[in-house]
């Protein structure tokens, strides 16, 4: 619409529509969070993860997903505000582990903080009128990067850094952070 282009506005229109109801229909009610799908079978996979509170971020989730999401989920130290939030995995998850566990095959998406993450997260919270628990977020970010320098992600328990070091890419999004939300 900015560049004039009323034909391909609507057609962006219809995708992002369709791609929100696609989202939308990933909510589990019951457990007030969304789900990923099994591409194969369609049905839900049941694991809380860090990727099901980002339809705050993408302006989604309506205002009660919104509360449960942050209320009930975000929120809550024993699923993701842990020592250092938020983990890839809710501390209520089977596969919870700072340490790598028998048979992983390169896999970090346990107890590990993201800052891509983080940022997606504290935006959408402060969408959703949630800033000071946004900001909250963005001083615990920072602190992860005081404490153990640019690194590619950290230890959510200990705030130790871990993955690639030093990185340079998305931890720098913690420098700005407290900024963005203020």
């Amino acid at each position: 619409e900015k560049l004039g282009d009323m034909s391909r506005a609507g057609e962006y229109r219809d995708i992002a529509d369709e791609r929100r109801k696609a989202v939308l229909s990933m909510w589990d009610e019951g457990d007030g969070i969304f789900y990923d799908r099994d591409e194969r079978s369609g049905e839900p996979i049941k694991v809380r993860s860090v990727s099901g509170l980002l339809p705050l971020w993408a302006r989604i989730a309506d205002e009660r997903q919104a509360r449960r999401l942050v209320e009930g989920h975000i929120l809550n130290p024993a699923e993701f505000w842990r020592g250092y939030p938020l983990p890839a995995l809710a501390g209520t998850e089977p596969g919870y582990s700072p340490v790598r566990l028998a048979g992983d095959i390169g896999c970090n998406w346990r107890a590990n903080t993201w800052m891509p993450t983080n940022y997606m997260v504290m935006h959408g919270m402060r969408q959703y009128g949630y800033a000071q628990e946004a900001l909250q977020l963005a001083e615990k970010s920072r602190e992860l990067v005081r404490k153990s320098g640019n690194r590619e992600y950290y230890v959510t328990e200990s705030g130790e850094g871990d993955g690639l070091k030093v990185f340079w890419g998305w931890t720098l999004l913690a420098y700005f952070m407290e900024q963005e939300i203020k």
